[in-house]
């Protein structure tokens, strides 16, 4: 019997092999004015050689959507609520949320506040970008997910562009999740049960910009209590929150040249977002050379934005980490029951702007739907006719992406600058997201400056939903720019920001109260006060640190308690494997195993009884808070939590002896066998890998073992099956001595989107290995790949 499938993979790999972009020879480019040498080095990464700004970023428009176009696609249909149009069904509840977040709306502001030359390179871009879907419809050369789900990509436009940043911005922002959090928490178990899981930052936790390392507790007075129909409109967010996955941060450090080698600074950096394929990143070397000026940059991009968002150029090298600023406030806003396009302010009813929606969705109707925007923002939960009358309550944001920023300006200026004081200036643009940006040149300089939109508020923390009919919680202004943040040149020779407490607590403005554990921050604070001869060696070899310093607190507590405990004969080697460990969370080791298991089953056990599955997957401030209620305990302060839980022995020998089980089941029954990698694996699988199976269509999806964990500097998390799904999938390493000869980089899993293409992830072993690779800067080298000549 003649299969069809058979039929329709052979047609779809020839397509896609047809659709692996040309990389030597030439082609010719509507709107470009004189010849464009594109070089692809031997990782893909393509080094454009261009004599006029606008041939320069339309030949990046049409390069990048080469290797991604699919992806800018699903990025930008993504952010506007329109990717039920090609997937169907299966998405209309991120459609929906999307249209309620109105990010297309921010983006469409923003675009009114780009300069005249901002706007130029963004309309090159977009000709690139179309220049190229052009080609690939006349030729029969779309990717093949179009091909596979049956649609055309539409022309590329400059709000195209602004939306990738305002999904940046949407990645990098927890503040929302969590006010949902603390809200259904309170409501869940009680204002006093509550309040203990309040965030907290350990007193001797690293902080970047201080000399004295303070810290506490911060409590917040309960604002306001929702409505009921609120609290359902909040589970549904908290479903969609759950299933999203990564959590955003980052690792960054400069080092001036008094504690270097070479007399010059060195910079690291890798932000953490999730391991997708293809990569979040698109390396690109984007060199100009007119009359006037000359610009020599390379670096990493969001693909659909033009420049270099991450890199160096001749004379500089920047690096961001994520400031964990809270810009974003809940409002609990009080409707007109006769008019739900009203809404209550200051004694009097306002109207609210209503906006109409209609998501397409493919195979099935349409769906209608309305968002209404107060003062503050969007309103997130639903209208309905049919409840009008008992639905007087509804839940809108405030975020600061919603104010018009320059973002694309600012790094496109960031790209140009030669020093530290033109350098800043660019940052000045930058509205949302916030922040922490690393800094370093070839004259010595080594700086650090936050940066964005962060809100002064009347009154409230930022923890919780707030009344929105009164005055009393709404945002003053902003923290002023010279305000922010900054650091330039310190006496200790080096600025971490690896999304640790930025200031301590005599700084005049909230930034935040939720910071990330500071483990990272320390460990690598602790190493960079080892040495005063540094090497771009040595913040490689950092980059890949594997040590556990959450385990150097914890264990020892924990492991005190076991005394005269009887144990089983695997119990006792899998406590003898933890007495012995040298905190190495290395992927052979059996040790880190038995305690990553142990730790999140304690944690469960902890917290789940009385949270629920749901609401405990959601939990902020997790680490910190669960840390120090564990180190109080076991210095015989326990508080309710841990009471409820049985009391701290029982709590941690109960959940040792599940873990060891938990890990016999995996491995077996030896524990001197049980390896950290064979559980913790980093698995890059594309989104539509299934039905390219199910076509017959080989996908290469790379499966490895992995070392690190949540809490070293080489970040690797992980969920509940031991699968990574977020960490660094871009690092840098720059030497200012030798910016072309000694500097390193690598994107996992590779440079191409493409299934077939030899860049697909030719660099996901190597990453897995915290291995990076020599970038090629330097003429001589790059000019050594392949060269494609774009032609008028």
């Amino acid at each position: 019997m003649h299969d069809q499938n058979v039929d329709v993979s052979v047609h779809l790999q020839s397509v896609v092999r047809h659709g692996i972009p040309k990389t030597s020879g030439e082609l010719k480019v509507a709107a470009l004015h004189k010849p464009v040498h594109v070089y692809r080095d031997h990782r893909g990464v393509p080094h454009i050689e261009a004599r006029t700004a606008a041939d320069l970023y339309l030949a990046q428009g049409f390069v990048t959507a080469q290797e991604r176009m699919w992806q800018m696609d699903m990025s930008r249909r993504l952010t506007s609520g329109r990717l039920s149009e090609v997937m169907g069904s299966s998405t209309v509840n991120s459609d929906k949320l999307y249209r309620k977040l109105q990010l297309k709306r921010a983006a469409e502001d923003s675009l009114t506040q780009c300069s005249p030359a901002t706007r130029k390179i963004l309309d090159s871009f977009s000709q690139g970008v179309n220049a190229y879907l052009r080609q690939a419809v006349e030729e029969n050369t779309l990717p093949l997910e179009c091909n596979l789900l049956g649609y055309q990509p539409e022309f590329w436009t400059p709000i195209d562009t602004l939306l990738i940043g305002k999904l940046l911005a949407a990645s990098l922002s927890e503040n929302m999740k969590a006010e949902v959090y603390r809200h259904l928490l309170r409501n869940q178990v009680g204002d006093e049960l509550a309040k203990q899981l309040w965030p907290v930052y350990p007193a001797d936790g690293f902080i970047t910009i201080s000399s004295q390392h303070t810290g506490g507790s911060t409590v917040s007075e309960k604002e306001a209590d929702l409505p009921i129909n609120i609290q359902m409109e909040l589970r549904s967010l908290l479903q969609f929150f759950t299933g999203s996955g990564a959590v955003a941060g980052s690792n960054g450090w400069v080092v001036s040249g008094k504690l270097t080698k070479s007399g010059k600074p060195l910079l690291a950096n890798d932000p953490h977002l999730g391991m997708d394929t293809p990569s979040i990143w698109f390396q690109t070397h984007l060199h100009l050379h007119t009359e006037e000026k000359t610009l020599n940059v390379i670096g990493v991009t969001l693909p659909g934005v033009p420049g270099v968002v991450l890199g160096h150029n001749d004379s500089i090298a920047w690096g961001v980490t994520n400031a964990i600023a809270d810009t974003q406030d809940l409002y609990i806003e009080k409707f007109n029951s006769d008019n739900p396009h009203q809404v209550y302010q200051e004694g009097k009813w306002e109207d609210v702007t209503v906006v109409r929606e209609v998501i397409e969705v493919k195979g099935e109707a349409s769906i209608p739907m309305e968002v209404r925007i107060t003062r503050h923002g969007p309103v997130l939960t639903d209208h309905t006719p049919e409840v009008s009358k008992r639905e007087e309550y509804g839940l809108s944001l405030r975020w600061t992406a919603y104010s018009p920023g320059r973002e694309i300006e600012a790094f496109l200026e960031m790209n140009r600058a030669e020093n530290w004081e033109q350098f800043k200036q660019g940052l000045q643009k930058i509205v949302s997201p916030a922040l922490n940006v690393l800094f370093a040149s070839n004259d010595g300089t080594i700086a650090f400056k936050t940066v964005g939109a962060i809100p002064i508020r009347a009154k409230g923390d930022g923890l919780v939903p707030v009344p929105g009919w009164t005055n009393e919680f709404e945002w003053n202004g902003f923290i002023p720019f010279e305000k922010c943040p900054e650091v330039v040149n310190p006496e200790e020779g080096f600025i971490v920001a690896a999304n640790n407490k930025i200031v301590n607590d005599s700084y005049p403005y909230l930034i935040a109260h939720s910071w990330d554990a500071p483990y990272r921050a320390n460990r690598i604070a602790k190493v960079l006060r080892g040495s005063k001869e540094f090497s771009s060696e040595d913040m490689r070899r950092l980059q890949a640190d594997l040590f556990n310093e959450q385990a150097t607190t914890l264990l020892p507590a924990l492991l005190a308690l076991f005394n005269q405990v009887q144990l089983t004969d695997v119990e006792q080697k899998a406590l003898q494997l933890l007495q012995e460990w040298n905190y190495q969370d290395e992927a052979e080791q059996a040790a880190p195993l038995m305690y990553h298991l142990w730790f999140d089953l304690l944690r469960k056990r902890l917290y789940e009884p009385k949270l629920g599955p749901a609401l405990y997957q959601l939990m902020a401030d997790g680490t910190n808070v669960t840390d120090a209620m564990l180190l109080e305990a076991a210095a015989g302060r326990e508080n309710d939590w841990i009471k409820q839980a049985g009391g701290i022995k029982e709590l941690a020998i109960s959940s040792f002896i599940s873990a060891v089980q938990q890990a016999v089941d995996l491995q077996g029954e030896n524990p001197q066998a049980w390896r950290w990698g064979e559980y913790h694996r980093i698995r890059y699988t594309h989104p539509l890998a299934a039905i390219m199976k199910s076509l017959g269509i080989p996908v290469e999806e790379p499966d490895i073992p992995m070392g690190g964990s949540r809490q070293t500097v080489c970040l690797m998390g992980f969920d509940g099956s031991g699968v990574v799904g977020y960490g660094a999938p871009w690092r840098q390493v720059v030497d200012l001595s030798d910016l072309a000869g000694n500097s390193f980089d690598i994107v996992a899993p590779g440079q191409s989107g493409h299934v077939f293409s030899c860049w697909y992830s030719d660099q996901a072993v190597p990453h897995a290995a915290g291995e990076l690779c020599k970038q090629w800067f330097a003429p001589e080298e790059y000019r050594k790949g392949d060269l494609l000549v774009l032609h008028p």
